[in-house]
């Protein structure tokens, strides 16, 4: 994987990473800049209006374990809330292979078990987490830029002009080192920072509270979900982090909240 400048990352790291991050004190490494970009916003999830509630389905819960061949509002409501945590699914009411996969990395980010059906406990985690259908945190706006991460969905969403135009999968700290929550803003870029109290790579990093950072993370990409960071945003998509390191000038406004209290 090539960085800008013609730096291999891996090269420039590595392998080694135990998903180090949250550098206490920071290295000072030249500040890259960015200068505006066209972006074209995505398209939003389609609004699905459920009708009549199918045998097993009362309110925000239900008695039956829906799979593979289900058909109904049921699945369909299942899918628009799975579209509502980022995850990229068709709207189609037919619980079809397409959806399985979808269902199974909703139950990897939330530490349940990846069955790929949707069963009582997974639907509730799904209403948990989607408790504000379609909206973000109110505070993700009012800026040009914005980096809206929501702990709870495990998601980052980049806002520009207020249009989420980059949805990408994050992890985050553990309870006993948690990522900060709030408001904050990009006040150090460091494109091949290092940590000084884990020495693990932070490529692409960006820094929002002390030596908490948004970065991408090699364990996060070999691991998932089985690990967590030291405080620090982990991002596991290496393309992308370096493109959002590159769109992303100092002082973006960073928020990073949860949508329940469970996430």
């Amino acid at each position: 994987m090539v960085a800008a400048g013609g730096v291999t990352v891996l090269a420039a790291f590595g392998v080694r990473d135990t998903g180090g991050d949250a550098a206490q004190t920071v290295t000072r490494s030249p500040v890259s800049t960015s200068t505006p970009v066209t972006v074209t916003p995505t398209t939003a999830a389609p609004v699905v209006t459920v009708k009549p509630r199918p045998p097993g389905y009362a309110g925000s819960t239900f008695t039956t374990t829906v799979r593979i061949g289900s058909n109904g509002p049921i699945v369909a409501k299942i899918q628009q809330r799975l579209a509502w945590t980022g995850l990229a699914v068709k709207v189609t009411g037919t619980y079809d292979a397409a959806t399985v996969h979808v269902v199974k990395l909703f139950q990897s980010k939330q530490l349940l078990y990846a069955t790929g059906r949707v069963d009582k406990r997974t639907y509730a985690r799904l209403v948990q987490v989607t408790r504000r259908g379609a909206q973000l945190d109110p505070r993700c706006s009012g800026a040009a830029r914005v980096l809206c991460i929501d702990k709870s969905q495990k998601v980052l969403r980049y806002l520009v002009n207020g249009k989420v135009v980059l949805v990408l999968d994050a992890r985050f700290g553990s309870p006993w080192l948690p990522t900060r929550e709030g408001v904050f803003s990009v006040y150090l870029k460091s494109r091949y920072q290092v940590s000084t109290i884990y020495h693990t790579p932070m490529p692409f990093a960006m820094f929002f509270s002390g030596g908490q950072a948004v970065h991408y993370s090699m364990y996060f990409h070999a691991v998932g979900y089985a690990g967590a960071s030291h405080g620090c945003v982990n991002i596991r998509d290496i393309t992308a982090m370096a493109w959002l390191f590159d769109h992303t000038p100092l002082g973006t406004k960073v928020v990073i909240y949860r949508t329940s209290l469970a996430g």
